[in-house]
């Protein structure tokens, strides 16, 4: 009953199932409540305290009086059955040696290369969008990574791309994922950013 919504009546599936309630969840020992809500409110943040851990190793889920849900916490969690779906390992393209490329007028390639739609801008896309974030971004788009300010802080700032190459996914795709990574790395130290972390996006 105390989660906060945007939509009113909404009913407890509906905010169980939402992935943005979701991912407003945090899990916080008691002394750090305040602390918590002080940041929340700092930033103009809903703030809520809407449960408690138990020991009994289940979800329950209140709302309106009603006990709508039970679960047991081990069989959603690390103990939720697994399964192996058939699968065949992919082989190998053979390598490409480069007397085997096709023979083609270097112009006419070029040109080809030069009227595709993988090298042409991609301005049109990301126009589209607000680039500007509050007036902190700092790098904006057409460079090798985005840069935004940190507020209120002098001299940070942080630093995000995303990047891969999908034909060498395609022909290997461990050392498609690996070339991505290094890719994203290139990206960010060209503006000078210490890159931290990654993240693979499958979540």
């Amino acid at each position: 009953d105390k989660v906060p919504v945007r939509e009113e009546r909404m009913s407890a599936y509906e905010m169980m199932l939402s992935e943005s309630q979701e991912r407003m969840l945090m899990v916080l020992r008691p002394e750090k409540e305040e602390e918590a809500e002080a940041i929340f409110r700092k930033w103009g943040l809903d703030f809520a305290i809407v449960g408690k851990t138990t020991d009994d190793l289940r979800f329950r889920v209140i709302h309106q009086g009603d006990e709508v849900a039970n679960l047991p916490i081990k069989e959603l969690g690390d103990q939720a059955p697994e399964y192996d779906r058939p699968w065949v390992e992919a082989k190998k393209p053979a390598p490409l040696a480069a007397n085997d490329a096709p023979k083609a007028d270097v112009a006419d390639a070029l040109l080809k290369m030069l009227g595709g739609p993988d090298l042409s801008s991609r301005r049109w896309v990301w126009e589209q969008y607000d680039t500007l974030i509050q007036g902190n971004s700092l790098q904006l788009p057409g460079g090798d990574a985005g840069v935004v300010r940190v507020e209120g802080h002098p001299t940070k700032a942080l630093a995000f791309s995303s990047d891969v190459t999908p034909r060498y996914c395609e022909a290997d795709p461990y050392e498609g994922g690996k070339q991505a990574v290094a890719e994203c790395w290139r990206n960010l130290t060209a503006t000078g950013a210490l890159p931290l972390a990654a993240t693979d996006n499958l979540n």
